[in-house]
């Protein structure tokens, strides 16, 4: 039940370890999907080109501070994103049972969708926005704004205030910058070498 979406982050460090956390929104899509995607990214790397933030060694502390920062960013679509496994062990379960992360994401419970972003070891970061319109068995890259047609017309759009519509601009101009596409997740995510 639900409008299930998930962002998976995963993070090399500079000892070269690979960690990946998943987190889980029960009822998130469309246009406010989109919303809490660019605020985490622009939270995120706000966090990674902040010099007196000790990043890596408060990792953990840090990527919850993005998540907060898009949970409640906007107080009348306050969202609830929250780490899909209490216990890192189940993601490290997870992972030993999933050969690839096509595997990986199709034992999640989901069905609108996912943020996958990784963060390499000089704080690069890299995502793709990646659609599951209502339970398509197709995944595939799309753009924000590509994301925001499965669910609203252009006509639909005028409904929604100047605000957004600069968001989703701005979200425009920084997945051309940051945004790859999905199929190389398989070969920058080290699911082999994962941090235990």
């Amino acid at each position: 039940m639900g409008q299930r979406f998930q962002v998976i982050v995963g993070h090399k460090n500079s000892k070269g370890e690979f960690d990946l956390d998943i987190f889980h929104n029960q009822w998130l899509f469309g246009a406010r999907a989109i919303r809490f995607c660019y605020d985490f990214l622009f939270a995120l790397k706000h966090i990674l080109n902040n010099k007196d933030r000790d990043y890596e060694h408060k990792y953990n502390e840090n990527l919850m501070s993005a998540i907060s920062y898009a949970n409640s960013n906007k107080l009348d679509e306050l969202k609830d994103t929250k780490l899909y496994f209490n216990d890192y062990k189940d993601v490290v379960e997870l992972v030993k049972n999933s050969q690839d992360l096509d595997k990986l994401l199709d034992s999640l419970d989901n069905n609108n969708g996912y943020l996958i972003v990784f963060i390499d070891e000089k704080k690069n970061i890299k995502f793709s926005l990646v659609s599951g319109y209502e339970d398509s068995e197709v995944r595939k890259d799309v753009f924000p704004k590509e994301y925001f047609n499965l669910f609203y017309s252009d006509e639909q759009m005028k409904k929604f205030d100047e605000e957004f519509e600069i968001m989703l601009n701005n979200f425009t101009q920084f997945s051309e910058q940051y945004q790859i596409k999905y199929e190389y997740f398989n070969s920058i995510f080290e699911l082999d070498n994962l941090k235990s």
